[in-house]
């Protein structure tokens, strides 16, 4: 093998080190910006969870103050259905 080929050889072994090191450096990243948006992700199902949560709660406590209050029925259940549409709007914009 010529010098040559010989330095030929070398170049071609560091560019493919250099690039078998920016790619694990991209793997890296990736890695952090994955397990940012597991948190992220892990977070909002958490929050998801709560809201669902405090509706089914609210649900349960209309239903119940609907029972009792039968004369009011109709205007509370329609104030409560627009103070809920109202948080859901809210949701949805953010």
């Amino acid at each position: 093998m010529t010098t040559l080929e010989m330095q030929q050889l070398m170049d071609f072994i560091l560019a493919q080190r250099v690039q078998f090191m920016i790619t694990m450096r991209r793997v890296e990243e990736n890695q952090a910006q994955m397990a940012q948006l597991q948190m992220r992700l892990s977070n909002t199902m958490r929050q998801l969870t709560e809201a669902q949560t405090r509706a089914a709660v609210r649900i349960i406590e209309a239903q119940r103050g609907w029972r009792k209050h039968r004369h009011a029925r109709t205007s509370s259940l329609r104030h409560w259905l627009i103070l809920w549409l109202t948080r859901i709007k809210s949701w949805t914009r953010s």
